[in-house]
C-alpha cells in the first residue's frame, strides 16, 4: 500500500511548538490507519478530481459551476471569514513583538502679578516607551498557534463549502435533466394513449363487437391520467432551474429553459477510491476537525501559561523643556528601565477550572474528529455500494422496459387487428409507463451517486486561491 503522509500528522508536527506542558489531547486513531481498502472496491490509485465535471460533456453545466464559484454569496461571505482568521493570526503574531508608544503634551500658563505685569510661560513634556513581555511559558506563542490552526480550519471549511455547493449544482442539473426526460417520456405516453383512444373510438363508432362505451371512457381516463402528470413534472423542472440560478448567484429565471447535455447512462467510474487513510488528506471536513483540535490544544497551553508569572520589560524616556529643542537636549532626558513581575496568588480556582474547561473542549473535539472520519468512510462505502448495485438494478430495469414496450406494441397491434381485448392493451400501456419511470429514476440515482462518491472522497475540486486574495476575488466576482 502506498505510504500516505496524512494531513493530521503534518499539522501535529507543524504545530508541535504549542507547548511542552503535556496537557495536549492527541489526535485519536480513527481506525482507518489499519484498513488497507474500502469494502466496496480494491485499492486502486485515484485520479485527479480537479474540475472532474468537465469530463461529463455538458458545457452549459461547466458554465453554471464557473458562475457559482465566481458569484455565490455564501462563498463570498466565507471568504471574508477566512480573511478575518488571517487578520487574527497576524494580530496574534504581533503580540510577540515589542510595543512602542510616544506622547507629547504642551502646557501654557499666564498670570498677572500685583504690579499688573503679565507673566507667560510654557512647558513641553515628551515621553517614549518600549515594552516587551518575555514569553517564558509559551503563552503568547500558543495564542499564535491557535490562530494558525483556526486559519487552517477556516480554509478547509471553505473548500468543503465549495465542494458542497458544486455538488448541489450538479444534483440540481441532474434532476432537471431527468425531469425533462420524464416530461418527454410522458409526452410520448400521451401520444400513444391518444392513438389508442382514436382506435377505440373508431371501433366503437363502427359497432365492432366487444368495444363498449366503457372502453372509450377507460381510454379517455388513461389519457387524462397521463396528461395530469405533466404539471407536477413541469413544476419540478422549474424548481431545479430556479435552484441552479440561485446557486450561481443569479435571480431565478427558469421560464422556457431546459437542462440538456447529460446522457441517460453515466460513464463508468474510473477514478478509483484509493484507500481509507487517504481520506485524512483529501477530505476538507476531516482536515478542519483536526485543525480545530489543534486550536483547542493551543488554548489549553495558553490557559496554563496565563496562570504562571509574567515578566514585562519596559524602557521609558522622558524629557521636558520650553522649546522643542529642549526636548532633545541630552541633559534633560530621563531614562528608566523597569521589569514587572506579575503572578496570580489567589483566584478562587478560576484559572485551574478554565484549564479543565479547555481540556474538556479539546476532548470533545477529539471525539468529533473520530465521528467525522467514521462518517466519511461510511459515505464512501455507501457510494461504492450504490455504484455497483444501481448498475445491476439499471440493467434489470432496462430489460423490464424493453419487455414492457414490446408487450404494449403487441397488445396495440392485436387490438387494432381485432384479435386482442382492450383491457390487455390498457394494462400493457400502464406497465410501460411504470417501467420507463422506474428506469429513468434508477439512472438518475446512478448520476446522483456519482456526485456523492466524488464528494465523499473529498479532494480539491477547484484550484484554491491564495488565502489573502479570497475576499478580494469574491468581491470582484460580485461586481461582475
Amino acid at each position: 500500500m502506498k505510504t500516505t503522509k496524512t494531513f493530521a500528522v503534518m499539522i501535529v508536527f507543524g504545530l508541535a511548538g504549542c507547548g511542552s506542558q503535556g496537557a495536549s489531547v492527541a489526535i485519536p486513531a480513527a481506525g482507518v490507519e489499519t484498513v488497507s481498502r474500502f469494502a466496496g472496491e480494491a485499492p486502486v490509485p485515484r485520479a485527479s478530481s480537479i474540475r472532474w465535471w468537465t469530463d461529463l460533456g455538458a458545457p452549459d453545466l461547466t458554465v453554471r459551476i464557473d458562475r457559482l464559484i465566481a458569484q455565490n454569496p455564501d462563498l463570498a461571505a466565507n471568504a471574508f471569514r477566512v480573511l478575518q482568521r488571517e487578520i487574527e493570526l497576524a494580530n496574534a503574531r504581533s503580540r510577540r513583538l515589542p510595543n512602542a508608544t510616544a506622547g507629547l503634551s504642551a502646557t501654557g500658563q499666564s498670570a498677572v502679578d500685583q504690579s499688573g505685569n503679565r507673566d507667560t510661560s510654557r512647558r513641553l513634556d515628551g515621553s517614549a516607551s518600549l515594552s516587551w513581555e518575555a514569553d517564558l511559558w509559551g503563552r503568547i506563542a500558543s495564542e499564535g498557534y491557535a490562530a494558525r490552526a483556526d486559519l487552517l480550519a477556516s480554509t478547509s471549511d471553505r473548500q468543503a463549502l465549495t465542494n458542497t455547493l458544486i455538488a448541489q449544482m450538479l444534483r440540481a442539473y441532474i434532476a432537471a435533466a431527468f425531469d425533462a426526460r420524464q416530461i418527454r417520456a410522458t409526452q410520448g405516453i400521451i401520444a400513444s394513449r391518444q392513438s389508442t383512444l382514436d382506435i377505440v373510438q373508431r371501433r366503437f363508432g363502427l359497432g365492432v363487437s366487444e368495444t363498449t362505451a366503457g372502453n372509450v371512457a377507460s381510454a379517455r381516463e388513461s389519457l387524462a391520467a397521463a396528461r395530469a402528470d405533466l404539471p407536477a413534472l413541469e413544476l419540478a423542472l422549474t424548481e431545479q432551474q430556479n435552484r441552479m440560478d440561485v446557486l450561481a448567484g443569479d435571480l431565478p429565471r427558469s421560464a422556457g429553459r431546459r437542462a440538456v447535455g447529460l446522457p441517460v447512462v453515466p460513464p463508468p467510474y474510473r477514478g478509483g477510491a484509493g484507500v481509507p487513510l487517504e481520506l485524512l488528506d483529501e477530505r476538507p471536513d476531516i482536515r478542519a476537525a483536526a485543525a480545530r483540535l489543534l486550536a483547542a490544544n493551543a488554548s489549553i497551553h495558553f490557559s496554563i501559561g496565563d496562570r504562571l508569572p509574567s515578566v514585562v520589560l519596559t524602557g521609558r524616556l522622558q524629557s521636558s523643556g520650553e522649546t522643542a529643542a529642549d526636548l532633545f537636549d541630552i541633559d534633560s532626558v530621563i531614562a528608566s528601565l523597569i521589569a514587572d513581575l506579575t503572578a496570580t496568588l489567589f483566584d478562587g480556582g478560576r484559572g485551574s477550572r478554565l484549564v479543565r474547561i479547555r481540556e474538556a473542549e479539546a476532548r470533545a473535539l477529539a471525539q468529533d474528529y473520530v465521528s467525522t472520519v467514521l462518517v466519511a468512510v461510511e459515505e464512501v462505502e455507501n457510494a461504492l455500494a450504490s455504484e455497483r448495485l444501481l448498475a445491476i438494478q439499471a440493467a434489470r430495469q432496462r430489460d423490464r422496459l424493453s419487455a414492457a414496450r414490446e408487450a404494449t406494441q403487441i397488445a396495440r397491434d392485436r387490438y387494432a387487428a381485432g384479435t386482442g381485448d382492450f383491457l390487455t392493451l390498457l394494462d400493457a400501456s400502464s406497465a410501460e409507463l411504470s417501467a420507463e419511470t422506474a428506469y429513468l429514476q434508477v439512472q438518475e440515482q446512478r448520476w446522483q451517486t456519482r456526485v456523492n462518491l466524488q464528494l465523499s472522497l473529498g479532494g480539491q475540486w477547484v484550484a484554491p486561491p491564495a488565502p489573502a486574495q479570497l475576499a478580494q476575488a469574491d468581491t470582484q466576482g460580485q461586481r461582475q
